[in-house]
C-alpha cells in the first residue's frame, strides 16, 4: 500500500475524526451502581487491534504542498497590508508635517504683513497729521500776514521830575499791519513809583487810568491820529491831574522813585472779524541808581501780544 498518496493520508484522517466524536458521544458507564437500568450480566467486547504507525500520523499531521503555499500567501498579505498601512501613515504624518510648517509660515506671512500694514497706516496717519498741521501753520501765517497790528507810540516826557508841574507824554496807536482796525480803545496810566514797587497793572474802573479812543486805524502811517497828553492822575478816570510836589520832586531826582508808563489797548480787525490786544511798559530814571531786577523784569514780561 502506498502511505504516501494523499487520498490514503485524507481517509486516515477521517477515520481518527470519527473515533474521537464517537467517543465523545457514548462516553463509557463510571459505575454499575449509579445505573440500575443496565444489565449486571454482559458479554465479552470483542477487541479489534488497529495500528498506525508513528510516521503514518507524522505524514498526517504535516501540512500538504497547498496548504503550505497557502499559508504563506495569507502570511504575505498580512505583512503587505500592515507595510502598506504603516507605509500611509508615513505619508499622511509627512503631509501633515508639511502642511503644518506651511501653514505656521502662512501665519507668519500674515503677522508680518499685519505688521508691516500697521505700520504703513501709523507713517499714513502720522503723515495727514503733519500735512493738516503744515495747513493750519500756512493758514496762521496768511493771517499773521495780512491782519492788523496796533501798536502804542510814546513821544518825549515833558516836565518830568519838576516841581509843581504836572509830568505828561505825548501818546498815540498806529496800525502797522495790512489789515484795517476798529473799536480802539488804549487804557494808558502814567505814574511815580518807589524804586521797590513794580507798576500796578491794573486799568479797572476806579483806578487812575487816561483812557484813548478812536473809531478806526488803516494801515497807512499818514493815517495815525495826533498824540494826546497823557498825565498822571490821582484817582478814577476823567479825575485831575496830579501835580508834581516838592516831595516827589526830590525822590525822583535822587533815585527814589522812577517814572512808568504802561497800558493795555484793545481792537478789533474789520477784515478778519477778530479781537486782538496788545499791552506795554516803559520807565524812567534820573539815573542815580538802578532799578531792582523784580522791578525791571516786571516791566519787560508786560511787555505782550495776541498772536491769533
Amino acid at each position: 500500500m502506498d502511505y504516501d498518496n494523499p487520498q490514503f493520508i485524507a481517509a486516515v484522517k477521517k477515520i481518527l475524526e470519527a473515533v474521537g466524536e464517537e467517543s465523545k458521544q457514548n462516553p463509557p458507564a463510571s459505575n454499575p451502581a449509579e445505573t440500575p437500568d443496565i444489565k449486571k450480566e454482559l458479554t465479552t467486547p470483542t477487541v479489534h487491534a488497529f495500528y498506525i504507525s508513528d510516521s503514518l500520523i507524522d505524514r498526517a499531521k504535516r501540512q500538504s504542498a497547498d496548504e503550505k503555499r497557502h499559508q504563506w500567501w495569507k502570511d504575505f498579505v498580512e505583512v503587505a497590508g500592515i507595510g502598506i498601512v504603516f507605509v500611509y501613515a508615513m505619508i499622511t504624518w509627512f503631509l501633515w508635517r508639511e502642511s503644518d510648517i506651511s501653514n505656521l509660515n502662512q501665519s507668519a506671512a500674515n503677522i508680518s504683513s499685519g505688521a508691516t500694514a500697521d505700520r504703513s497706516l501709523k507713517q499714513t496717519q502720522q503723515g495727514i497729521a503733519e500735512l493738516h498741521a503744515m495747513s493750519l501753520a500756512a493758514d496762521k501765517q496768511t493771517i499773521l500776514a495780512n491782519r492788523a497790528w496796533v501798536q502804542p507810540w510814546f513821544g518825549s516826557i515833558q516836565d518830568v521830575g519838576v516841581e509843581q508841574k504836572t509830568v505828561n507824554v505825548p501818546f498815540t496807536c498806529m496800525n502797522t499791519g495790512k489789515g484795517p482796525a476798529g473799536s480802539i480803545n488804549a487804557f494808558v496810566v502814567l505814574e511815580y513809583r518807589n524804586r521797590d514797587q513794580i507798576p500796578t497793572f491794573d486799568y479797572t474802573p476806579g483806578h487812575p487810568v487816561n483812557v484813548w479812543q478812536t473809531g478806526v486805524l488803516t494801515p497807512n502811517p499818514v493815517s495815525t491820529p495826533l498824540p494826546y497828553r497823557i498825565t498822571p492822575i490821582d484817582r478814577g478816570r476823567s479825575s485831575p491831574e496830579h501835580i508834581t510836589t516838592k516831595q516827589k520832586a526830590y525822590d525822583y531826582t535822587f533815585g527814589l522813585k522812577y517814572l512808568v508808563i504802561h497800558g493795555r489797548i484793545e481792537y478789533r480787525d474789520i477784515l478778519l472779524k477778530q479781537s486782538h490786544w496788545v499791552t506795554f511798559c516803559q520807565f524812567k530814571t534820573s539815573g542815580v541808581t538802578a532799578l531792582p531786577t523784580k522791578t525791571l523784569e516786571a516791566c519787560m514780561r508786560w511787555n505782550q501780544t495776541d498772536t491769533d
